[in-house]
């Protein structure tokens, strides 16, 4: 599979790689939908136009009923993948281009060592379909040429790839682009090879809509498209998520306006020498729409960072050219690597001490509730309201804004799953897994009052616990402290 010759290239990667998650190892929480997950078994890919997701955990799982949690078995092999991924590229690059491996290796690892994956690599579950998705939108691009078979395994590569994780079909496009100006192959002719990519893209984007979206009698959520009057507001609110998520970084939007044209003079420079000058100019505000690229016909906005995949290899290329400018810049693109490897152990750090801190908060007030025997003794146990934040992450959140993105504290329905996950199941009772709060509850609590039908039995530091003698249940209301719980009307919907 690797030639002994490029051993050495594929174990640098390899040992980096592991190296990078190696945190994720030492963090003892779940995140986001893995708790979902967990307690229910219940994959649900496929109701967000992931089907092969779900599929390859069955498989995994080796049960087609539920799926298991099968970690850090998905870490491991995701590690390996991408490890293989990155070589194979590398390779691919070393074949036009005389860059030192040195240079070359860090510009590679950006595509996912780079702060903005973090939240991809957070997932228990959701790890795998995503690294496969990206190495095999990689892996199309490598194929992409000529013949007739390459031609048809780029289309499927990218199809499989599609059905796993959508968003990396800006990878593979982004890989296109950047070809067209810097052919990764010498004898290839950008004018023809612009055709084929662009029919590989397209061909495969229009047999993944038709199946998933059209003939599958699943139909996925979130998947509401916009009418063509929205088109330029649609397009500034991702513009300004985006520039968000970066100013977070205390970079601001002079910073970031300073990095684009330093980009894209070096891009028309380096690229300048190539027959078509027009390409030089245009295509990197092609590859700027890009970053979203056929997601901005949906409706829901790419607030997250994990849908960003193409800005680690926007950083990269962006160091690759400071280094053929001045050839010991390239030390800079290990300096960011650190910076964001510091990040990421701050991100476990805090997920870490966040879960520590909820964990001791359920378990004391599900302690008072234990010492009173009409509370534990009901036929459901509710909870509602969002966790509060652990003072200990607070000073470290404030001079890395950025971790407010990407680590909060459990939201309502997060809690819920924790309760159970953590083993607090008392006899007769059950817990809801609900996403919305019980605004009639709320409106009981705030507007019309307490009374001794439905009356207040706890009050800790970070919750109060409600009783309700008719209908024989308890509630608990979790809240920040020194702080009323009709201070937050209840939301609908607080999910990622």
């Amino acid at each position: 599979m690797i030639k002994n010759n490029n051993n050495k290239i594929f174990y640098i990667y390899l040992f980096i790689l592991t190296l990078w998650c190696l945190p994720f190892l030492l963090y003892q929480d779940f995140y986001r939908d893995d708790y979902t997950r967990l307690v229910t078994g219940y994959a649900g890919w496929e109701n967000a136009g992931r089907p092969l997701a779900t599929l390859l955990y069955h498989f995994l799982s080796m049960d087609f009923g539920i799926i298991h949690n099968l970690y850090p078995l998905p870490l491991f092999l995701s590690v390996f993948i991408l490890a293989y991924t990155f070589h194979s590229l590398h390779k691919h690059i070393k074949k036009t281009y005389d860059i030192k491996d040195y240079i070359l290796l860090p510009s590679i690892l950006l595509i996912v060592c780079n702060p903005l994956y973090i939240q991809n690599l957070a997932y228990q579950y959701d790890i795998l379909p995503m690294c496969i998705a990206l190495s095999l939108s990689i892996f199309a691009f490598i194929k992409c040429n000529y013949k007739k078979a390459d031609f048809l395994w780029s289309v499927f590569l990218i199809f499989i790839a599609l059905n796993l994780y959508q968003p990396v079909i800006n990878v593979f496009i982004t890989f296109c682009i950047i070809n067209m100006c810097f052919p990764f192959i010498k004898s290839r002719i950008n004018k023809n090879i612009i055709y084929i990519q662009t029919l590989s893209s397209i061909f495969a984007v229009v047999l993944y809509y038709l199946l998933v979206f059209i003939l599958s009698p699943i139909k996925p959520l979130r998947s509401a498209k916009i009418s063509l009057n929205e088109i330029t507001e649609h397009f500034i609110h991702n513009i300004n998520n985006l520039s968000s998520i970066m100013n977070s970084f205390y970079l601001g939007t002079i910073t970031l306006i300073i990095i684009s044209v330093l980009f894209y003079i070096f891009w028309v420079y380096y690229s300048w020498k190539n027959d078509n000058k027009i390409l030089s100019v245009i295509l990197p505000f092609v590859l700027f729409i890009f970053i979203w690229g056929p997601l901005l016909i949906l409706k829901e906005e790419m607030t997250f960072p994990r849908t960003y995949l193409t800005i680690g290899i926007l950083f990269g290329l962006l160091f690759l050219f400071l280094s053929f400018a001045y050839k010991y810049l390239f030390t800079i693109s290990y300096v960011f690597l650190s910076f964001s490897y510091f990040i990421l152990i701050s991100f476990c750090y805090t997920q870490n001490q966040q879960f520590m801190f909820e964990k001791n908060l359920i378990g004391i007030t599900l302690n008072k509730i234990s010492e009173q025997k009409e509370l534990y003794s009901t036929l459901m146990i509710f909870s509602y309201g969002g966790m509060p934040e652990s003072p200990n992450i607070k000073t470290l959140k404030s001079y890395l804004p950025y971790l407010n993105m990407i680590q909060k504290p459990s939201y309502r329905w997060e809690a819920r799953f924790k309760m159970a996950i953590l083993g607090y199941n008392y006899t007769n009772s059950m817990y809801t897994y609900t996403i919305a709060d019980n605004s009639s509850e709320w409106d009981k609590i705030c507007k019309d009052g307490l009374d001794d039908v439905f009356s207040l039995k706890i009050k800790t530091d970070y919750s109060d616990v409600f009783y309700d003698k008719n209908k024989k249940y308890t509630s608990i209301w979790f809240r920040n402290k020194n702080s009323s719980v009709c201070d937050n009307k209840p939301l609908n919907f607080d999910a990622e």
